[in-house]
C-alpha cells in the first residue's frame, strides 16, 4: 500500500460524510430562514405598511452666472416678499385675496354686514385699515326666520388659490422691481426682454413660485441672460385646507357646533334666576322663577364667548382637553362637561400633528336670538295643580324653554412650523344655527374635493373647450364705451375667465359651451353687469353690458333722541308749513355722545343675477364721518346704536295677578339702544338717483335712540328697532346736504 493512501471505510471518510450531511442540513435551514423572512416581509408590506405621500420632485432652475447672481437674488427676494403678502392676506380671508373684486375671486361676491348672521362673513373693526373680513365656508344663506332654509358652502379650490397667488405677485411686483435701478450704480445695464409670468404650485409640503422674467444684464462688456427664478415657502397650506374641509364636513353633516351650543345652554340652565332658563325642569310648589329675555341673550353671548374656544380636536397639534384644578377634580360632572368640548371630527387615520385648530366667538358680535314661550320680555314657567280628595292641593312649575340661536364661529388653523417657526394662519368662519333646541340642518352635504369643482373648473376654463362661434361683447358706462372690463362666463359651479374688452369696450372671440350660463362683466371701481347667457357649438352671438361707476360720498351721522322724536311726532298733521317742518326736523338731531353707531348700506339687486354692493360704516364720537360707496338704485339700511354708558335696572318685585314676581337686577354696559332699519319689511327702501350722485354734496344719516329702560317690562322694546323705524320712516330717511 502506497504511503499516504487511505483505507476504504476509514474513520476519516466516515467523518467527512457526516460533515457533508450536516452542511447540507445547515444550507437547507438557511434557505428556509430566508424564505420565512421574505414571506414575513411581504405580509408586512401588504398589510402593515404606512402609506406616505409621494415626494414632490424638486424644480430645477438653470444656474445663474456668478456675476449676475445679485440681480437674480434681488428678484427672488421681491417674489418672496410679495408672495408672502398675498399669502398672509389669503390666510386672513378664508383663502381669498381680493374680496372686493368679483373678477379676482372667480365671480364670487361677498356681502359683509355688521350683523354676521345676515352676512357672508364676520367683520372685525371695519372702520380701520387693519379691519378683517373673514368669509364663511359654511352658513345659512336664508333669513334667520326662514321656513324653507338653504345653506351655502363657499370654499376656494387649491387651483383657484394658486391662480390668485400668481396674479397677486404679477400685479404687485412693479414697485419692488423699481429697485433694479440701484444696480446701475454697480455698473449693470439691465434690459427687460419680456413680461413677468408667475406659476404657483401648492404641494403637500410647501408653496412654490416659478417666475419667468427674461432679462439681459450687461456689465463690463459681458452679456448675461437671466430668465427663471424660484422661491419656495415652507407653509403647509394644502394640509391646512384639508383639515378645514374635514371640520367643514363635520359641521355640515354632524352639526357639532349646534350640539356644543345646546350642551352649553343645558349645562348653564336651572331654576335659578341667575342661571339660564332651563330646557326642561320642574319644581313642586307655588314659588316661581322669572327671567328677562333680553338679559338671557346677554348671558348666552357671554357663555358662547367663554366656552367656544375650549373646543379641541384629537389629531391636531394643540389637542388638549380643558381640565379642572386638582382640588376640584372630584367634581366629575363638571369635568365631564369640559371633556364634552373634545370632538373627534377627523376621518380615521387623519393626523395634523403640526397644525393648531382654534375656535372663537366674541361677545360683541351680534347674534340671532329668541326664546319661547315668553310674554314680551318676561320668561315664566307654566303652572299646574291637582287637588286630592278635596283636602289639599299640589302645585308644580314646569320650566320648558325653546332656544333659537344663530352665531358665527371663526376657525383659525395655524401651521406652527411655517416661516422658520414664526407660523402661518388660515382663518375661515362657520355659522351655528339652533332652532327649538335642535340643530337646523340641510341634510347631507358633500364637500367636494379637488377632484370635483377644481378639476371641472380647469376643464371649463381650458381654451380647447371654447368651441362656440364668434361672440361679440360690448361694454359701456353712462352710454360711453368702457374698456378694461373683465369677462367671465359662469356655468353652474364652473367659471372661465374669457378676456378683457379693449379701449373701445369691445371683445370678440369664442366661449366654452353652456346652456343656461351667466355672463359676468366686472371692472374695479364699477358696479358690474351680470345676466343670463347661453352658448352653443359653432353658433355666434353678441351681448352688451352696461356698468355703473361707483361713486364715493362722505357720510355723517346724527341721532334723534326720544324727546326730539316725541316733539316731532306729536305735531298735528298739516299744522306746519313744509319749511317749518323741515326746520323742526333739523332741530331734532344731535351729535354722538358716548355712543357708537354700526351701519350697513346695501344695494338691492334689480334681478336674480345682480351683485350686492355694501358699505360698512362705524361712527364714533371722535370719528362721526365715514364714506359710502353708491350707484343709482334701491338700498337697504341697517343700523344699531350702542350707548357706551348703558343702563341698570334694579331688582324689582311686582304683583302679577295673585302672584309676586321678583326680577333680578339687569346691568348692561354698553347697551344697544335703538338704530334704524329701511328695507322691504318696513316698506321703506332708500332710493339713490343718478342726479344726487352727480352733485357736490354729502350724506347725513339718522338713527333713532330708544328710551333708556327703567323697568324690566321696557326691555322688550329694545329689540323693536324695525317696528320703530317703520312708524317713523321720515325721521330716518337720509338727506343730501350741499357742500
Amino acid at each position: 500500500m502506497r504511503r499516504g493512501a487511505r483505507e476504504e471505510g476509514s474513520s476519516l471518510d466516515t467523518a467527512r460524510i457526516q460533515w457533508n450531511k450536516r452542511g447540507q442540513i445547515t444550507f437547507y435551514i438557511i434557505i428556509g430562514i430566508i424564505i420565512l423572512l421574505a414571506a414575513l416581509l411581504i405580509i408586512y408590506l401588504a398589510f402593515f405598511r404606512v402609506e406616505r405621500p409621494a415626494a414632490v420632485p424638486e424644480i430645477t432652475v438653470k444656474k445663474v452666472p456668478m456675476q449676475v447672481q445679485p440681480v437674480s437674488i434681488f428678484i427672488e427676494d421681491c417674489v418672496e416678499r410679495i408672495g408672502k403678502q398675498g399669502l398672509e392676506r389669503m390666510g386672513r380671508q378664508a383663502g381669498w385675496i381680493d374680496l372686493d373684486r368679483p373678477e379676482k375671486v372667480f365671480g364670487n361676491s361677498f356681502d359683509f354686514r355688521y350683523d354676521a348672521t345676515n352676512s357672508d362673513g364676520v367683520t372685525f373693526n371695519p372702520n380701520t385699515p387693519l379691519g378683517l373680513r373673514i368669509p364663511y365656508w359654511y352658513y345659512l344663506s336664508s333669513s334667520n326666520r326662514c321656513t324653507d332654509c338653504k345653506f351655502f358652502v363657499r370654499i376656494p379650490t387649491l387651483k383657484q388659490m394658486e391662480t390668485m397667488l400668481s396674479e397677486y405677485v404679477e400685479e404687485n411686483m412693479g414697485m419692488c422691481l423699481e429697485g433694479l435701478q440701484a444696480f446701475e450704480e454697480q455698473g449693470f445695464e439691465i434690459q427687460e426682454l419680456g413680461e413677468l409670468d408667475v406659476e404657483t404650485t401648492i404641494t403637500d409640503f410647501d408653496i412654490r413660485f416659478v417666475v419667468d422674467y427674461p432679462l439681459k444684464a450687461t456689465k463690463g462688456g459681458s452679456v448675461f441672460d437671466i430668465n427663471t427664478y424660484y422661491v419656495q415657502m415652507p407653509v403647509q397650506l394644502k394640509r391646512m385646507v384639508e383639515l378645514g374641509r374635514e371640520i367643514l364636513r363635520s359641521q355640515a353633516n354632524q352639526s357639532f357646533l349646534e350640539y356644543n351650543t345646546m350642551a352649553m345652554l343645558s349645562a348653564h340652565g336651572s331654576t335659578n334666576s341667575e342661571a339660564l332658563p332651563p330646557i326642561a325642569d320642574s319644581q313642586i310648589g307655588q314659588d316661581k322663577v322669572f327671567w328677562s329675555k333680553f338679559a338671557t341673550e346677554q348671558k348666552v353671548k357671554d357663555i358662547l364667548s367663554t366656552y367656544t374656544n375650549l373646543i379641541t380636536i384629537p389629531g391636531t397639534h394643540n389637542f388638549y382637553p380643558a381640565t379642572l384644578p386638582e382640588e376640584m377634580s372630584e367634581i366629575t360632572m363638571l369635568q365631564g362637561m369640559y371633556y364634552g368640548f373634545v370632538f373627534n371630527l377627523l376621518e380615521e387615520g387623519s393626523s395634523y400633528d403640526n397644525i393648531d385648530a382654534n375656535f372663537f366667538y366674541f361677545n360683541n358680535w351680534p347674534i340671532f336670538f329668541d326664546i319661547t314661550p315668553r310674554e314680551g320680555d318676561l320668561l315664566r314657567p307654566e303652572e299646574s295643580g291637582n287637588t286630592f280628595q278635596g283636602l289639599f292641593s299640589v302645585f308644580s312649575q314646569s320650566y320648558r324653554f325653546f332656544y333659537d340661536v344663530s352665531y358665527p364661529v371663526v376657525v383659525e388653523l395655524r401651521d406652527v412650523d411655517a416661516f422658520q417657526g414664526r407660523g402661518f394662519s388660515l382663518m375661515f368662519a362657520l355659522e351655528s344655527n339652533v332652532r327649538n333646541n335642535e340643530p337646523l340642518t340641510p341634510g347631507i352635504f358633500n364637500v367636494l374635493s379637488e377632484g370635483g369643482p377644481g378639476s371641472r373648473f380647469s376643464m371649463f376654463n381650458n381654451p380647447n373647450q371654447r368651441i362656440s362661434g364668434d361672440i361679440d361683447i360690448k361694454t359701456t358706462a353712462g352710454g360711453e364705451p368702457l374698456g378694461g372690463v373683465n369677462i367671465r362666463f359662469i356655468c353652474s359651479e364652473d367659471t372661465a375667465y374669457i378676456g378683457t374688452t379693449d379701449e373701445n369696450g369691445e371683445w370678440t372671440g369664442k366661449f366654452p359651451i353652456c346652456e343656461g350660463g351667466v355672463l359676468s362683466l366686472t371692472k374695479q371701481d364699477y358696479y358690474g353687469d351680470k345676466f343670463a347667457f347661453s352658448t352653443r357649438v359653432r353658433e355666434s352671438a353678441n351681448a352688451e353690458g352696461e356698468l355703473k361707476k361707483i361713486v364715493t360720498k362722505e357720510a355723517r351721522i346724527k341721532v334723534r333722541r326720544p324727546e326730539a322724536i316725541d316733539r316731532i311726532t306729536n305735531v298735528p298733521y298739516g299744522s306746519l308749513s313744509y319749511d317749518e317742518y323741515t326746520a323742526l326736523l333739523n332741530q331734532g338731531t344731535d351729535d354722538l355722545n358716548k355712543e357708537t353707531v354700526y351701519m350697513t348700506i346695501t344695494l338691492v339687486p334689480e334681478d336674480e343675477y345682480g351683485e350686492s354692493l355694501t358699505s360698512v360704516l362705524v361712527f364714533e364720537e371722535d370719528s362721526a364721518v365715514g364714506e359710502v360707496k353708491l350707484v343709482p338704485g334701491s338700498y337697504e339700511i341697517w343700523a344699531q346704536l350702542i350707548d357706551e354708558e348703558g343702563f341698570t335696572i334694579p331688582e324689582t318685585t311686582k304683583e302679577a295677578g295673585d302672584e309676586t314676581v321678583t326680577l333680578d337686577e339687569v346691568e348692561l354696559k354698553p347697551a344697544p339702544l335703538g338704530g334704524a332699519v329701511m328695507n322691504a319689511e318696513t316698506n321703506s327702501n332708500w332710493r339713490v338717483t343718478e342726479d344726487s350722485l352727480e352733485k357736490d354734496n354729502y350724506l347725513e344719516f339718522y338713527v333713532l335712540k330708544s328710551k333708556t329702560p327703567a323697568r324690566h317690562e321696557e326691555l322688550a322694546e329694545l329689540g323693536k328697532t324695525a317696528e320703530m323705524s317703520a312708524d317713523k320712516t321720515s325721521l330716518i330717511l337720509p338727506r343730501w346736504i350741499s357742500k
